[in-house]
């Protein structure tokens, strides 16, 4: 969505590239592994976005475009109106384990077994990761 967005805003250059050859480019795009695109397909994204809403292209797809309809919209909405500053500050917010212990509990856990999840993945936690990839690897290996 953040990619889409970037599009749409025509400002790409937030974003760094990590590899360029003729066909394809891989963009840096923070909370995700870097992602290789076709660059026929990111300027014709491009030309098709400027020209018609995200809406009606979607509406191409036939019923699964008119239900993902909503929600691109409605995050394309929420990312035109959210501090660019903050997003950028959010985005590289790296983890520590009183920031994963209540970003677990806000996924409902008892702090406690919180707690006790973030221990049992530590050995796969590196100081440098973003909470997002932190979070879904004491998910998965939390459990113990």
């Amino acid at each position: 969505m953040v990619f889409l967005h970037a599009l749409l805003e025509d400002d790409l250059e937030r974003f760094s590239i990590t590899a360029r050859d003729a066909d394809y480019t891989t963009w840096e795009i923070p909370g995700v592994k870097p992602v290789r695109l076709s660059n026929d397909f990111t300027t014709e994204l491009e030309d098709m976005l400027g020209r018609e809403p995200v809406a009606d292209w979607l509406d191409q797809f036939g019923s699964q475009g008119r239900c993902l309809a909503p929600l691109v919209v409605g995050s394309l909405l929420g990312l035109a109106f959210q501090d660019t500053n903050q997003a950028a500050q959010t985005s590289r917010h790296t983890v520590n384990n009183d920031t994963l212990v209540r970003a677990l509990e806000g996924l409902a856990f008892h702090p406690d077994e919180a707690r006790e999840m973030v221990r049992n993945a530590a050995p796969y936690l590196r100081a440098d990761m973003m909470l997002e990839e932190a979070i879904r690897i004491t998910l998965q290996k939390g459990k113990g």
